[in-house]
């Protein structure tokens, strides 16, 4: 497999709310950006990607932010199965809607393995559960 990385770090808190750094990195890009979520839309994100990974959908689309102007980000992340033999596609798309010189908007893709993904989900569930600010996986 590629070296591809993807990282989640809380940054910031609130009640209802909090500040995330998500880092995604291929063999050819990388990419970061900062955007606030909450714990019912990582839920989201982690199921759709285990659904994927244990095979129940063929793909998976979760969107953060909106792609249209004066919006705070906009992030997408598209999963799906690449190769039967338990590879998953996973196509980046982000955008931090900031302007010139400082604007950012990448679009790549990566692959990871069926448990890969398995073991991404599960931090992911320990990040959602705030047992953990950082995780790193894929």
């Amino acid at each position: 497999m590629a070296d591809s990385r993807m990282s989640i770090e809380k940054r910031w808190k609130d009640r209802d709310f909090f500040e995330v750094h998500l880092r995604v990195r291929s063999d050819s890009c990388q990419a970061c950006i900062d955007f606030y979520t909450t714990n019912e839309e990582l839920e989201k994100l982690r199921n759709g990607m285990q659904d994927v990974a244990n095979v129940k959908r063929q793909e998976f689309v979760w969107i953060s932010g909106e792609d249209r102007e004066q919006v705070t980000h906009y992030l997408k992340l598209r999963l799906f199965m690449y190769d039967r033999r338990g590879i998953i596609g996973i196509e980046v798309v982000m955008d931090n809607k900031l302007e010139s010189p400082f604007g950012m908007r990448a679009a790549f893709g990566l692959q990871a393995e069926i448990g890969q993904i398995d073991d991404f989900t599960q931090k992911l569930a320990y990040f959602i559960q705030e047992k953990v600010d950082v995780i790193e996986a894929l």
